[in-house]
């Protein structure tokens, strides 16, 4: 048979973006199965038509990368119709599609182990976080990386096998002569109208992947996708490769932000509605508008100690007197009822993570996502700092932390927030144990 080089790589451009289909289909199925049913993540599912919705949703979500890597695929074919070497390219860039595009599957169900959660912002730990302690933690066996790489391999290796049968033989059935077909009238009488055919059917595919409807016009997906109830169900519809876009998007957005994101005030404008001031000045020091001065009042009577306890994630009825029996939180009740404490009896959260909460009370700032913790070295103490206003009143600052102190860079965090000296979770353990506390000490 005459080699009908453009007949094939649209019939293959088509089976490609179906396989693509089959491939992320299978990935949000582990993702549901191991991470949502396994795991327990998944909760209470009120009807079986949840996880339909989800998995119409996925395919909605997952359309878009879809049409892209096809588009490319035909491209490329396109690109190289003149050799056989393309057959032997198109296995590469499918081979590469598929490989990554598991691992990053298979990435974010330990993403979720981990964090509870999809890809978040947590995942720019790898840039800004300690890469050898996160190295470190992978190959302890906790999250079971071993088992996951073995898995990921499996895949590829049984989703390229089916690539290379299924698209090895509509290469047998074209034949492999490129140039025959440009040579041949016959061919270009009789395929012609099957090329026009074919390539209206790819387009149309690729218009509803792109668009998610039959129309020329894109629509947004929060217009046609409907949100399940389930909490899991609804996290995992997106699927990986957009949870990972709209974290890069979202660091895009912070590494290149300005004044002007935040608000259409001009900064001088904004200082003046913020302080209330009626002059027109045309600069201010932001330091002197901070300025506060209080009076002590207990009679002259210097107060020696400060603490200053964060207690992240933990909710009121910690405090319930049910709880009184087993002293849950009798430590920081006894400061309350001593008068020696205040607790605040509700804190709204400023944050969806801990190192973002710490931004808030290290800094003093309020979170704007931008992680601060990773530009360590290149800013100067801020002066809303409570270490640092702490320091200027005459004390020495001690900053605990019942995690590892090299965690998000925590130690030369607070240490350049005004803080001198960091106590960690190697040095409560050890306290621990010198003061014959019973174990567990850690976990």
């Amino acid at each position: 048979m005459k080699d009908k080089w453009l007949e094939k790589l649209l019939v293959q451009s088509i089976c490609f973006a179906i396989f693509l289909f089959v491939l992320f289909f299978v990935l949000k199925l582990c993702f549901v199965l191991y991470s949502g049913v396994y795991h327990n993540a998944i909760g209470e599912v009120k009807h079986f038509g949840e996880y339909i919705n989800t998995f119409i949703n996925g395919l909605r979500y997952d359309s878009r990368n879809i049409a892209a890597f096809s588009i490319t695929y035909f491209l490329v074919g396109l690109v190289f119709f003149w050799s056989n070497v393309r057959y032997f390219v198109l296995w590469i860039y499918a081979f590469l599609v598929s490989v990554v595009s598991i691992f990053i599957g298979i990435a974010e169900i330990v993403f979720y182990e981990i964090f509870d959660d999809v890809f978040n912002a947590n995942l720019l730990g790898l840039i800004f976080d300690d890469q050898k302690a996160i190295f470190h933690t992978g190959i302890s066996g906790q999250y079971g990386i071993t088992f996951k790489v073995i898995v990921w391999l499996l895949l590829s290796l049984i989703f390229m096998w089916a690539y290379t049968k299924i698209f090895g033989s509509i290469a047998r059935e074209y034949g492999n002569d490129p140039l025959s077909s440009i040579r041949s009238r016959s061919y270009r009488k009789e395929s012609y109208l099957v090329c026009g055919v074919l390539f209206v059917i790819f387009g149309l595919f690729m218009m509803i992947c792109i668009n998610s409807a039959l129309s020329f016009k894109g629509v947004s997906l929060d217009q046609v996708i409907k949100p399940v109830e389930n909490n899991f169900l609804r996290k995992a519809s997106p699927g990986a490769l957009r949870d990972l876009y709209l974290v890069y998007n979202g660091y895009t957005k912070i590494s290149n932000s300005k004044f002007s994101d935040y608000t259409t005030q001009s900064p001088l404008e904004v200082v003046r509605e913020y302080f209330g001031l009626d002059s027109k000045e045309p600069s201010y020091n932001l330091k002197d508008l901070l300025a506060k001065k209080v009076n002590n009042t207990t009679g002259g009577k210097k107060i020696d100690y400060i603490f200053y306890i964060i207690a992240e994630s933990l909710s009121e009825w910690h405090f319930d007197e049910d709880f009184d029996e087993i002293g849950l939180t009798s430590g920081l009740k006894s400061l309350v009822d001593g008068n020696h404490g205040v607790k605040i009896g509700i804190f709204l959260e400023n944050a969806g993570s801990t190192i973002k909460s710490m931004d808030v009370h290290l800094t003093g700032l309020f979170q704007t996502e931008i992680p601060v913790n990773s530009m360590l070295g290149t800013l100067q103490p801020f002066i809303t700092a409570p270490g640092e206003i702490m320091k200027d009143l005459g004390y020495k600052n001690n900053f605990y932390y019942g995690g590892s102190g090299i965690w998000q860079k925590l130690d030369q965090y607070s240490s350049s927030q005004g803080f001198e000296k960091m106590y960690y979770s190697t040095h409560i353990i050890n306290n621990a144990k010198l003061n014959d506390y019973s174990s567990p000490y850690e976990g």
